[in-house]
């Protein structure tokens, strides 16, 4: 069996030496095929398979989600809680070994004046590092009795920061650090590579009941304060055992006490994505998996195409052979073993595809996910070895298929130019298959590039294209509310007599950030409308408020001679939920618990509060007045210029403002709303790229085709020639012949994405899955590369002389 496996293989090796073109080629049509696949396989192996970095049994190790019925929104799942729910299950649900609950990562501003610098900083209970089984690079994590209320300041370095920040330093163990408002000691050093169980970047822990009154605000750990989320390691009483307990502590918390009776608890894996609430990167990668295996099937028909005509060119030797003696199967299986070494090569030419493409599209895919493994890593490169033997198999049954099947009597008994050219339906329906699989590409690419117009091209109710949004976290830093407001106004100060800003405005709550929910009372009706979206929300600003963030007014915008007085400035939902068919301006209502009534002085457009794409909600601006018992939270700046210029002189202006301040975050507008639209923007890239490769794969395939056609028939060309026919007549038969076999695969393809359209179009936005110029333009494509592809092997027909032609006969 060896002996007539190598023999296959030298063989194979010999043949491929007489036809390089054909297996460069077939190398380069697999390694785009596979190299898609594998880079695609390492971003969804990250997201949904792989276990985060030195997590022992991760398989035990569960996430807590939360489901319950909301009257105005509802059903709802979440794995954010509250610290009283955490603490409950930990004391009542012994069907876990043991339960940790963890934030977020967190801004924090490390030191204080010019050198401050923004950490990224996550608050997780004491149980958090050994429920993961995690052990320390250097030094220790921090204890039970140091995660309390009034505890020790203590802090556990990343290992990428203590590298990057300390040189590895060792001596860095008892080193004070300036976080927030005290001055924590570093105990110890995490290991490489981990970051957690978020996939997230992680600078440091701190721990979390000692730390949550400074970093997150006083009364974080009360009811009400939804900001953690819970993990657990399951007992030997399994997952129902645990799910129903935490079910059971989760209905008998007291704000859910007799709000819903279905309320439950789920348990999740450790892979945040494969949880309930999928979230967007894991959908849009799933998403872009499937589109790399189309890609793969469309170079594994190329091949197969390729490697039936040359079947198809070789009966004659294939019919020799099988006179001498030779068994079909004998010579399928070489055929095969050609087919498994083409897609072997094309393999590891894939690797070196997936390490140079690998981290692009992982950056560009995840972004503010950490590198946890290497580009080309044993899990990668174990399915890119069974990717490319499944492929060299499939690829190589094409042709064996057909020589097991077809009668090569008539191939043995012809000579040397009779019957040399056949058709075959087998290879213009993989041709086709292409053009449709190409086309169903082409389609996806066109729907989202114009769900991403429509994202990016909606009014936010601001200008996010010319405005920085700064903040400083002066609350963790142990500045009072009314402090807070002082500062914050002298930089408001400094900020308007900045070169280059146009205008500049303070506000309590801000886009993307902060929102503040308030009851509103209009006389004469009994209630207000209860939107999905939630509200009325509000926010405190000052004057320029509206100029700095570029939003037209209709009406007025606030003046300082507002400053305390009843005024209002809504948004057109509110203006038009609320006073439907009258005009708003001049109108008032009651907020909260004030008894005067506020007049509306203006209406502006409804602007975005956390994402480019949500539910609508009203909106409204009251004026700023300093003794307010809240804190100005931001700054809005707008730039006459490139905002990207102001970043430095405005952080520089806010940390001036006074000594020892925390580190001043200045980010323009545009880079906050750019996250909410990078779904669109990834699907249109990707689609694009994935379609693209695809087109060219098919037209290679076509061209490849075409020219073998061109040269099995230049004796009946020859023929057509000398009896009469035109050289453009042999032009248009061959150009036809391509764009016949695309324009079936066009239909198709158009067909099979108007079927499937449903499943794409919730990550969709403004645009139906069967527009019909995203149709129409898929369908032409593919028609106009396959005139192309087609007419240099027309053009080579065309130029065939009949006498040369038949001189052969």
């Amino acid at each position: 069996m060896m002996d007539a496996l190598l023999a296959d293989l030298r063989y194979a090796l010999r043949t491929f030496a007489r036809s390089p073109a054909l297996v460069a080629a077939a190398v380069v049509c697999l390694a785009l095929g596979i190299g898609a696949n594998a880079t695609i396989f390492g971003v969804v192996d990250t997201l949904l398979f792989r276990p985060p970095p030195h997590v022992q049994d991760p398989e035990r190790v569960v996430r807590l989600y939360f489901r319950r019925r909301l009257p105005a929104f509802g059903t709802n799942t979440s794995s954010i809680t509250g610290y009283p729910l955490y603490t409950l299950i930990r004391e009542s649900a012994p069907a876990f070994d043991a339960l940790a609950a963890y934030t977020y990562s967190q801004n924090a501003s490390l030191g204080r004046g010019v050198d401050a610098r923004r950490v990224h900083v996550v608050l997780a209970s004491a149980s958090y590092f050994p429920l993961l089984g995690v052990r320390p690079a250097l030094g220790r994590f921090y204890l039970a009795d140091e995660d309390r209320l009034g505890g020790p300041a203590v802090v556990v370095l990343s290992y990428g920061f203590w590298r990057t920040a300390f040189q590895g330093d060792s001596g860095v163990l008892g080193r004070q650090l300036q976080l927030g408002r005290s001055s924590y000691t570093v105990v110890g050093v995490a290991p490489e590579r981990f970051t957690g169980v978020n996939l997230e970047n992680v600078d440091a822990w701190v721990p979390l009941t000692a730390s949550t009154p400074e970093l997150m605000g006083p009364g974080s750990l009360n009811r009400g304060s939804y900001f953690l989320e819970i993990i657990g390691r399951l007992g030997p009483g399994g997952k129902e055992a645990a799910e129903r307990e935490a079910t059971l502590a989760f209905r008998a918390e007291e704000v859910y006490a007799g709000v819903d009776s279905t309320a439950v608890a789920l348990l999740g894996p450790v892979q945040h994505a494969r949880g309930p609430e999928m979230s967007q990167n894991a959908t849009v990668s799933l998403w872009l998996s499937a589109v790399s295996v189309i890609v793969l099937l469309v170079a594994c028909a190329n091949v197969a195409n390729l490697l039936l005509a040359r079947a198809l060119q070789r009966q004659r030797e294939i019919a020799v052979r099988l006179a001498l003696g030779a068994s079909r199967l004998r010579l399928a299986r070489q055929l095969v073993t050609e087919s498994v070494l083409l897609a072997l090569a094309g393999g590891v030419a894939a690797l070196l595809v997936t390490l140079w493409a690998g981290p692009v599209i992982r950056a560009f895919l995840l972004p503010d996910m950490p590198a946890l493994a290497s580009a080309v890593d044993a899990r990668v490169l174990l399915f890119t070895g069974s990717v490319a033997l499944l492929t060299g198999f499939l690829a190589g049954c094409v042709p064996a298929l057909q020589v097991g099947r077809a009668d090569l009597t008539p191939a043995l008994k012809a000579g040397a130019r009779e019957g040399r050219y056949r058709r075959s339906r087998l290879r213009s329906g993989l041709l086709v298959g292409q053009v449709a699989l190409t086309v169903t590409l082409i389609v996806g690419a066109g729907l989202f590039v114009r769900s991403l117009r429509n994202v990016a091209g909606q009014d936010f109710g601001f200008d996010p294209a010319h405005t920085l949004l700064a903040t400083m976290d002066l609350r963790a830093a142990g500045y009072r509310p009314g402090q807070i407001n002082q500062l914050n106004l002298q930089m408001l100060s400094r900020l308007e007599a900045l070169p280059g800003v146009g205008a500049a405005a303070a506000t309590i709550g801000h886009p993307f950030g902060w929102a503040t929910a308030s009851s509103v009372s209009v006389p004469g009706r009994d209630s207000i409308p209860q939107l999905k979206g939630g509200g009325p929300y509000y926010q405190r600003v000052t004057p320029g408020y509206f100029a700095a963030m570029g939003t037209p007014v209709r009406g007025r915008a606030f003046t300082p001679a507002d400053r305390g007085a009843p005024v209002a400035i809504v948004s057109e939902t509110m203006a038009r939920l609320l006073w439907a068919g009258e005009t708003a301006i001049g109108q008032c209502f009651f907020v909260g618990s004030d008894k005067r009534c506020a007049e509306i002085v203006g209406v502006v457009p409804d602007a975005r509060r956390f994402s480019a794409v949500e539910d609508v909600a009203m909106h409204f601006y009251v004026p700023f007045t300093p003794d307010s018992s809240a804190f100005i939270t931001a700054l809005v700046v707008r730039a006459r210029g490139r905002p990207e210029d102001l970043v430095a002189p405005v952080r520089a202006a806010m940390q001036e403002t006074a000594a020892n301040l925390p580190y001043a975050a200045v980010t323009p507008l545009a880079d906050l709303v750019a996250p909410s639209i990078r779904p669109w923007r990834l699907g249109t890239t990707m689609f694009g790229v994935f379609a693209g490769l695809a087109l060219v794969l098919a037209a290679v395939g076509l061209y490849g085709v075409l020219s073998y056609t061109v040269a099995q028939r230049s004796h009946e060309i020859g023929i057509r020639m000398a009896m009469g026919a035109r050289r453009g007549n042999v032009l248009g038969l061959m150009v036809g012949q391509g764009v016949r076999i695309a324009a079936l695969g066009a239909g198709i393809g158009a067909l099979a994405a108007l079927a499937g359209g449903r499943v794409l179009s919730s990550l969709l936005y403004g645009v139906s899955p069967r527009d019909p110029v995203v149709l129409l333009g898929a369908a032409v494509i593919p028609l106009v590369v396959a005139a192309v592809a087609s007419y240099v092997p027309a053009r080579r027909a065309a130029k065939v002389d009949p006498v040369v032609a038949l001189r052969y006969e």
